[in-house]
């Protein structure tokens, strides 16, 4: 392993200093065989969310939601939710809610 260490130190590309001692040498290629796996695992993730196509939502809002008519609200009777789109508070909710 001290050989393999050496070798790889010892040409490795932009250093002027090579470290003499087993540690030092030891410590440099785990930093960078970490850069590495870091900078891959970067790589892949950002060309993987690059590379997926996300569709539109095709509902930006509750008027929308009311007035497409491939989609209906479900609500479960007795729930807060349900008196909330009844009452409506003064808003355009309890235009949606339908008995």
């Amino acid at each position: 392993m001290y050989i393999i260490l050496y070798h790889v130190m010892h040409y490795f590309p932009g250093w002027s200093y090579v470290p003499v001692h087993f540690g030092t040498r030891l410590l440099v290629m785990s930093f960078w065989s970490v850069s590495v796996v870091i900078t891959a695992t970067y790589s892949g993730n950002l060309v993987a969310i690059m590379s997926v196509h996300k569709p539109a939502i095709p509902v930006d809002s509750l008027q929308n939601l009311r007035d497409n008519p491939q989609y209906d609200i479900g609500l479960i009777r007795g729930t807060a939710l349900e008196e909330l789109f009844k009452v409506g508070y003064g808003t355009h909710i309890t235009h949606i809610f339908v008995t």
